[in-house]
Parts: C-alpha cells; sequence; structure tokens
C-alpha cells in the first residue's frame, strides 16, 4: 500500500479534499478487487476512508445470518466516519468492484481536531450532510408506488436543471438499495420512459418529474 500526499479531490462534489476537515494530513491509497473487504465489523478504528474510485458497500451481519447494506459510498463520499468516536466498526465494508479508497489515520484527526477547532465543525457539516442524505433514503423507501419511489431515488442522485444522473451501478444493485425487485425497477424504468419522465442519453439519463 502506497502512502502519499493528496493534493487535489473532489470531496462531497463541492469541495477540494484540501479543503475539506482532513486536509493537509498524510493520507494513504489504497486498491480494492471487486467483493474485497477493507475491514471488519467489530475490528478497532484506525483509520477513516474516502472513495476515490468505485463504491464500497457498508454491511452490517445480524444474528439471524442475514445482512443489510447500510451504505454505497461512491466516488467522493466518505464510510465509517461514526467509527471515529467508536472503538468498534459497526459494518464491514466491500467493495463493489473494482474500487479505490483514500485514508486518513483516526489519531491524526482527532489530534488536529483539538489543535484546529474549523475542522471539527466541517466534520460536523460531513455528518449533517449524510444524515439528511440517509433521512432522504428513508422517506423514499416509505413510497408505495415502484414507478414514483425510483423516480425520487433519481432526483435524489441528479444534479443539474434540468436534472441529469450518469448511471454507475447496475440497476440490481439499484433495486437493492430501495427496497425493491429487480423486475419492479426494470417495470418502472420502462414505465418512466414511456411516459417520458426519463430519457436516456449515452450513459446520462435525463429526468422530467412532471411527466
Amino acid at each position: 500500500m502506497s502512502v502519499r500526499r493528496v493534493r487535489r479531490y473532489d470531496f462531497d462534489h463541492m469541495h477540494t479534499f484540501d479543503q475539506s476537515f482532513a486536509a493537509g494530513l498524510p493520507v494513504r491509497t489504497q486498491s480494492l478487487s471487486d467483493e474485497q473487504s477493507l475491514f471488519a465489523a467489530r475490528q478497532k478504528p484506525t483509520r477513516m476512508y474516502l472513495v476515490s474510485e468505485g463504491c464500497v458497500r457498508l454491511v452490517r451481519p445480524s444474528r439471524t445470518g442475514t445482512s443489510a447494506v447500510m451504505q454505497r459510498a461512491r466516488a467522493g463520499e466518505w464510510i465509517a466516519e461514526s467509527s471515529l468516536f467508536s472503538d468498534r466498526y459497526h459494518c464491514e465494508a466491500i467493495a463493489q468492484g473494482k474500487s479505490q479508497v483514500i485514508s486518513v489515520g483516526k489519531r491524526d484527526l482527532l489530534d488536529a481536531f483539538e489543535r484546529d477547532p474549523p475542522r471539527s465543525l466541517q466534520f460536523c457539516e460531513l455528518l449533517s450532510n449524510q444524515l439528511r442524505r440517509l433521512r432522504a433514503v428513508h422517506e423514499i423507501v416509505r413510497i408505495r408506488s415502484a414507478r414514483d419511489r425510483l423516480l425520487q431515488w433519481l432526483l435524489l442522485q441528479a444534479t443539474g436543471n434540468p436534472p441529469v444522473f450518469r448511471l454507475d451501478q447496475t440497476w440490481t444493485e439499484v433495486a437493492d438499495e430501495i427496497s425493491l425487485t429487480r423486475e419492479a425497477v426494470y417495470r418502472a424504468v420502462s414505465e418512466l420512459k414511456r411516459g417520458g419522465a426519463l430519457k436516456q442519453r449515452g450513459q446520462t439519463w435525463l429526468i422530467d418529474a412532471t411527466k
């Protein structure tokens, strides 16, 4: 695993890495193969991770042997930020396809927070943004109509006016994220396309929520 400084990185789709709460700290990069574990549940946290390429799933095991996907972090998103103040990771982190992460030491971050209070505020902002997104996804999953549920999820991912969405995962993975069957998502996609609410342009999709 190589260790290097990261001079610039897209943070939360708005900020550079140097403007984040981890700015100026020594970081590492690590490449992951598909389904490779980054860390295990109950493992002692030593680092915080930012996904720079691909996707990493946070999976929480249960006593019944089943597991639940708590988060799918993609490029520009931090994972395991809550473990900064915990003595163990609460989930297992597993790469979804070939991925790459950037990490910073937990002790380095905590020391930086003590020396530089504005960093703590930036970290609070990150947690606030993450919480708003989780609440939004929770509300979306409660929508009964598969068509409307998928449409609202697409709008949550989209940017611009009119909204544009780039699909960087399979529809099966989308189905898992919004608690629908793969068949239900395929039907919803077809319905949205027929009605003109969803139009494909290469790898991107244009969304018209008025239709």
